[in-house]
């Protein structure tokens, strides 16, 4: 059973997690399996404080906030264009794909890294929650880097990625083939590759292919990692990454 599963863990991150939220504000939550595990646990914190809204990076994840009692700010909606208006997010809530020792992260397997990347640049404090598996000696260990990519043009831009890379970049498809598209209308790559020396001279290099959106590279962003195991949780931190509450 992954830690995911088991709602000790999950209690346990929560507990973690409380120190962070404020009473009042906003609050910003990726997409993917992680935080819809954490969800069901968070909503009797927000019962509490009553005047968090959230605001997330999918519209799937907004949907399953909204049903388990979270209040929510759509992204198409005013209010939650006031929300990214105003001052910075409070707080943000993610998972992530591969988390190396300096902290900076690969993301996107869910395919939602160009919002949570902005929700990322938003937010004055950002925690990830990860398994295990998830820690990297370094970036590209897993061999999966996630590209958003403008469908107008897709196949030039697939060219030029692979050049750039040297490697194979695959499109994104669905179970019965069709291209996966994002909330945002465009499409996925996935590109192979290895170990990463220089992640933030690759970032360079991919943004500048015209129709690449956005990479999947956070660097710099994760100010806290929390990693969620069977007998405890170990949090890493930009400053301090070897501290357990077991």
């Amino acid at each position: 059973m992954s830690p995911l599963e088991d709602p000790d863990v999950l209690r346990q991150a929560i507990a973690v997690l409380e120190n962070w939220l404020p009473p009042r504000g906003r609050i910003a939550l990726g997409a993917g399996r992680t935080v819809e595990a954490l969800l069901p646990y968070l909503a009797p914190v927000f019962a509490v404080r009553k005047e968090l809204v959230v605001v997330s990076a999918s519209e799937r994840t907004s949907v399953q906030a909204a049903t388990v009692g979270l209040p929510v700010a759509w992204l198409d909606s005013a209010p939650c264009e006031e929300v990214l208006a105003a001052d910075d997010l409070d707080l943000l809530l993610d998972g992530a794909d591969e988390v190396d020792p300096q902290l900076n992260l690969i993301k996107g397997y869910g395919g939602a890294l160009t919002r949570e990347k902005i929700l990322a640049g938003a937010a004055q404090r950002r925690i990830y929650v990860v398994t295990p598996e998830k820690l990297v000696p370094v970036l590209g260990t897993r061999g999966r880097l996630p590209l958003e990519v403008m469908r107008f043009g897709w196949h030039w831009t697939k060219r030029h990625v692979e050049a750039a890379l040297a490697t194979v970049a695959e499109l994104r498809r669905d179970a019965d083939g069709q291209p996966v598209v994002t909330d945002n209308g465009q499409y996925l790559l996935d590109c192979r590759i290895g170990p990463v020396a220089q992640p933030a001279e690759l970032q360079r290099r991919l943004r500048a292919i015209p129709g690449v959106v956005e990479v999947g590279l956070f660097l710099n962003l994760a100010d806290e990692v929390l990693v969620l195991k069977h007998h405890g949780i170990r949090l890493l931190s930009r400053a301090v990454n070897h501290s357990d509450n077991s």
